[in-house]
């Protein structure tokens, strides 16, 4: 992505630390924005008749947790 925008108009997010060397050396601008809320949808797909494996299991729950505004379950291990 980084190289989408240093040949483009393009701009895109990464963790600062990521891209803190460019920024120094002029390379990237670093655009400050106040988060704002978003509205997305989303989907999550996996091959049907596949159980799906534990931490795939953990991770739909956690994004489902977080997508309907409720606390994250803590322990996905089920015990």
């Amino acid at each position: 992505m980084r190289e989408v925008v240093r040949a483009s108009d393009a701009i895109s997010w990464a963790p600062v630390p990521l891209l803190e060397p460019y920024w120094r050396r002029g390379e990237l601008a670093h655009l400050v924005m106040k988060p704002a809320p978003i509205d997305i949808e989303f989907g999550l797909i996996y091959q049907r008749h596949r159980t799906p494996a534990p931490a795939v299991t953990a991770f739909i729950e956690i994004i489902s947790a977080i997508a309907a505004n409720r606390p994250v379950p803590r322990n996905l291990t089920g015990k």
